[in-house]
């Protein structure tokens, strides 16, 4: 058997690289790395574009100083929302609660026997007094 007739070349879609592949083992047995072309011509170019990647750079960083200070303006804007939401709720639930009675408070709470006192904590109905 010949060696040439059991490979064959692919050329790689993606970086050109030639491949050399054994029919029978249907290996890569050879890679020719495709010839990259130079970047630049000379120094003058190279130099040009490092200038110009230095300037992009300090674009970038401009724009990202300005959007960290935008950033803590929003999140000021959004805890003065959220406060004011919070007070909202608040003036709410207590607009709501300020109706019920202290026997239907001790009722809707699951509390049969306990009432609640002046400063609104939940005393037990115990001859005055906690039992321990």
């Amino acid at each position: 058997m010949a060696k040439n007739s059991s490979n064959f070349e692919v050329t790689c879609p993606c970086c050109n690289a030639v491949l050399k592949i054994d029919m029978a083992t249907r290996a890569v047995i050879a890679h020719t790395a495709a010839v990259k072309p130079k970047m630049f011509n000379d120094m003058e170019a190279a130099a040009k574009a490092m200038r110009e990647q230095d300037s992009r750079r300090e674009s970038i960083f401009q724009q990202s100083v300005e959007a960290q200070r935008n950033a803590s303006d929003l999140l000021e804007k959004k805890f003065q929302e959220a406060v004011r939401k919070a007070k909202e709720t608040l003036s709410r639930l207590l607009k709501r609660t300020s109706g019920l009675s202290v026997g239907s408070a001790s009722q809707r709470f699951g509390r049969g026997s306990s009432q609640i006192d002046s400063a609104g904590a939940w005393a037990m109905g115990v001859s005055g007094s906690m039992a321990g």
